[in-house]
This record gives structure tokens, C-alpha cells and sequence, in this order.
């Protein structure tokens, strides 16, 4: 399902909610250390920190060669998904993103035209 959003002039799509579909089975819940670290998404530029803080999640982001920073809220982790909205201010772009763990250096789900959103772990 993709939702439209209007941000100042500019319509942004949200991304595609949902596990990807190579998940087989859901793992149980883990704590946000285990999402804690720096992430890069694959196929983009952009890159994200990641910290755990007394049992909540804190997203950071920027994109890589600009160095501009996104505009990052409604953070959630439930021990299974992390959920956000990532807007970039030069171009109003607004997502919202709901990534599964699904190895312990992958999240994964879907953009709202099918195709992979994949951050992978540097570190």
C-alpha cells in the first residue's frame, strides 16, 4: 500500500509497509541494542546511526556526499520493526519506512513501487 503525502509543494510517497518477503518466519523481539550501529542504504547514498538510549531507538541521517541531514521522526522499534518517517528539507521528500531485521546486519521491506529498501550495518 503506498501513501501520498503533500510536504510544502513538493508529494512525496511513503514507502511500503510490511516484511520482505524472504522472511520466513518472524523472529521474536530483541532489544533496540541489537539495531544500534551505523547503516548505510544499499542502492542510495544515504546513510544512518542508530542508538539505543535507556530502551528506545534514536535515528540519525544524513546523506552521504552532501552531507545534509534528514529530518528524522516518529522513531519505533518493537523488537521486531522500525518504524520512521525521513524527510529530506532541500527537496521536501518525506518516507516512511518499516524495516524488519532480518539478519543481524540487514533491514529490510519495500519501497511503495515493490522494489527492496535494504540498509545494511557498517558498523
Amino acid at each position: 500500500m503506498a501513501v501520498w503525502k503533500a510536504v510544502g509543494t513538493a508529494l512525496a510517497v511513503s514507502l511500503l509497509a510490511g516484511p520482505p518477503a524472504q522472511a520466513a518466519e518472524p523472529r521474536p523481539p530483541v532489544g533496540a541494542s541489537a539495531i544500534a550501529g551505523a547503516w548505510r542504504v544499499k542502492d542510495s547514498t544515504a546513510i544512518f546511526r542508530i542508538r539505543a538510549h535507556r530502551g528506545a531507538v534514536r535515528v540519525t541521517g544524513s546523506d552521504g556526499p552532501r552531507g545534509e541531514r534528514f529530518v528524522v521522526t516518529n522513531i519505533r522499534w518493537d523488537g521486531r520493526v522500525l518504524t520512521g518517517d525521513f524527510l529530506m528539507p532541500s527537496t521536501n521528500w518525506l518516507t516512511h519506512s518499516e524495516l524488519v531485521l532480518v539478519r543481524r546486519d540487514v533491514l529490510a521491506g519495500q519501497y511503495a513501487d515493490g522494489s527492496p529498501e535494504v540498509w545494511l550495518r557498517t558498523r
